[in-house]
């Protein structure tokens, strides 16, 4: 696993790609009831599975360990 996603069920938020060893994701609450962490093996297979999983806030990678672009608009 090389890169993870976040959703957040609630569709609060949109959806963020992270790398695996990103703080957000190696610090994150376990006990979170709305987040599910989806394992990703690449990057481009992170984007697929955000086309599938996105809703109306978009997708953006991370600001913290990646560059903070949308990669699907919302």
């Amino acid at each position: 696993m090389n890169y993870v996603l976040y959703e957040e069920t609630n569709d609060a938020d949109p959806l963020y790609i992270h790398k695996a060893d990103c703080q957000c994701y190696t610090e994150r609450s376990p006990n979170a009831r709305t987040s599910i962490w989806h394992d990703c093996y690449s990057l481009d297979y992170a984007h697929q599975l955000a086309e599938q999983l996105v809703k109306t806030k978009g997708c953006k990678h991370c600001d913290t360990c990646m560059d903070g672009a949308y990669v699907i608009d919302p």
